[in-house]
């Protein structure tokens, strides 16, 4: 009886960071570190593998969900919103950073909504109105109905700039202002100001990623 002969284990990654030291060789050896997976939903018996030096796999590479594009979207969007008052302790409401994001995320689900859409429009007319038809159809346009709110997004909560300092609290029954003391209240009401404004600027970013936290899901 002929023996089966053991197929290799290459690495997944394009590239593969182990191979530009071997060689172009993707293998995973005896002793390399690896990470393993099947996809879900994806071909029966299909199984992956990946160096660890290579990084871990893509939500998109563990599922063929259409919609896990957009969870990896959101996971890999920089959520980076740190204001800062002006010198007059304001800020001008500017969250131009967020709203950009929200945009890069609709952007995902409308290409989404529009895979869902095209499986609708090849089917029969028959198979359309059938459970599976109804049910491509109501995500694509769910998710472009999602993806409009994301665009329109706007925060809810509102900066409070704390009271300024009053000058004629630093001036004496004489006429006689304390310089000194106002100008350490003005840098001490300044950071109360961006203390503010970093609570407001930690609320809306949470608005923000809530905003997306919870997209449609074909229901087929």
């Amino acid at each position: 009886m002929r023996a089966e002969v053991k197929r290799p284990m290459r690495c997944s990654a394009s590239p593969c960071k182990v191979a530009a030291e071997r060689g172009g060789d993707t293998e995973i050896r005896k002793g390399d570190r690896y990470f393993t997976w099947a996809r879900k939903f994806g071909r029966s018996g299909v199984v992956y593998f990946r160096h660890v030096e290579c990084g871990r796999p893509r939500m998109s590479e563990l599922s063929s969900r259409k919609t896990v594009l957009i969870d990896e979207a959101v996971s890999d969007a920089v959520w980076d919103f740190s204001p800062q008052v002006d010198e007059d302790g304001s800020y001008d409401g500017d969250v131009s950073d967020l709203t950009s994001t929200l945009e890069e995320i609709a952007s995902v689900a409308r290409e989404v909504g529009e895979e869902y859409q095209d499986s609708f429009d090849n089917m029969p007319e028959n198979l359309q109105q059938g459970e599976t038809g109804q049910a491509l159809e109501q995500v694509a346009q769910e998710l472009d109905s999602w993806a409009d709110e994301l665009e329109s997004w706007e925060p809810q909560a509102e900066y409070e700039q704390p009271e300024r300092p009053d000058e004629s609290d630093f001036t004496d029954g004489e006429d006689n202002f304390d310089e000194d003391a106002y100008k350490k209240a003005m840098e001490d009401w300044h950071s109360q100001c961006q203390d503010e404004l970093d609570i407001w600027a930690s609320d809306v970013l949470q608005e923000a990623q809530d905003a997306c936290s919870d997209h449609p899901e074909y229901e087929g």
